[in-house]
């Protein structure tokens, strides 16, 4: 596969011609034309026979037009600056006895395995949309959300002290180093519920920052990780840095953020790029091969380029589905791999994926 080759397939899935757009847009060549004229939708290209649009725009705009918003109410405060944020904060007076509930992240994948994030792009069908999480989140009584930028916990750092200024500005937690170490600086999540006229302050486990931070640190330099939503469902992409996720240790680095795994799908480079199994960044196109999802659709895809991969490496492939709970037969396994993606590949359970692969 050439290094363009992701930017080409998206191109051509995204650009669109206007009766294409129309279709999405439901409305008709002139109407479209008065939305190119107030300036709501600009041409990608423009010929003497056709002209073309960019499909995410045009989805927007379809979005617009036929008031499809969140209705979720979200007002993200700071603009990733610690002291701004703080002094931003102060300036939106927020009583305390408003508030219902704060959470705290370390880690922004935190906050989107809790559900607080956005997209950064547009809904499309069988891509990759990134998104982002919140680092700091307060719910009020009424419902209404603030996320705020520049402010987290989980170490010594102006982010950490910046979210100790707003909880002790607010009387929850009082301004002795003790309760900024405990409840702030050696913890990842820190979760705050209102308990009548009280605060509970629970400390929780991240999904993504483990407990031996030297070799979690070690693996996490070899691996690239980044998180998106695929068709509704929340998705954790690893790639390699180095092209050795091949050990076992590495493609485990996250499995925790799957805690029950159930099923597990082995794509071919081709089949892998016309799905949409496949992200670009900084140019470099990368095709996973290694699907595993949880019953409630969160998924982990792995770069793992099983055709290229020789009999020897089978046993870290091999470890891979036994840790995730997946039995195997004692046969070569990248063999049965390779003739199983010559057939439609199927989602396999972990009670039928050596019966399947046996059958091959």
């Amino acid at each position: 596969m050439k290094k363009n080759d992701g930017i080409k397939k998206i191109a051509q899935d995204n650009v669109v011609t206007t009766e294409e757009a129309c279709e999405i847009l439901k409305r008709t060549r002139q109407q479209l034309q008065t939305y190119i004229r107030h300036g709501e939708l600009e041409a990608f290209k423009v010929t003497s026979n056709i002209n073309l649009y960019w499909r995410p725009e045009v989805i927007a705009l379809s979005n617009k037009i036929n008031q499809r918003t969140p209705s979720y109410s979200t007002v993200i405060v700071g603009d990733g600056y610690t002291d701004r944020t703080v002094k931003a904060v102060k300036e939106l007076n927020i009583n305390p006895d408003d508030i219902e509930e704060i959470y705290v992240f370390f880690e922004e994948y935190d906050g989107v395995s809790h559900g607080f994030y956005q997209l950064i792009d547009e809904l499309m069908p069988n891509r990759l949309i990134p998104i982002e999480g919140a680092h700091f989140v307060v719910i009020l009584k009424n419902g209404k959300e603030y996320w705020f930028n520049g402010v987290n916990c989980g170490y010594y750092g102006e982010g950490p002290h910046g979210t100790w200024k707003i909880l002790t500005n607010w009387g929850i937690l009082s301004d002795n180093v003790d309760d900024f170490v405990k409840y702030i600086a050696d913890v990842s999540v820190l979760h705050i519920i209102r308990n009548g006229e009280q605060f509970e302050l629970i400390t929780e486990k991240s999904e993504f920052r483990q407990e031996d931070e030297e070799s979690y640190g070690a693996r996490y330099d070899k691996i690239r990780v980044r998180l998106w939503q695929y068709n509704g469902s929340t998705v954790l992409t690893q790639q390699s840095k180095y092209w050795d996720l091949m050990d076992t240790d590495l493609m485990m680095t996250f499995a925790h953020f799957l805690p029950e795994p159930e099923f597990v799908k082995f794509f071919s480079k081709e089949e892998a790029f016309e799905t949409g199994h496949f992200s670009i960044e900084s140019g470099r196109t990368t095709v996973y091969q290694i699907i595993i999802q949880d019953r409630y659709g969160k998924q982990i895809w792995i770069e793992y380029p099983l055709e290229r991969m020789q009999i020897k490496d089978n046993e870290a492939l091999k470890e891979l589905l036994i840790r995730l709970g997946m039995h195997i037969p004692e046969e070569k396994l990248i063999d049965k791999i390779r003739n199983w993606l010559d057939s439609k590949p199927k989602w396999v359970g972990n009670s039928y994926i050596a019966s399947y692969i046996a059958e091959e």
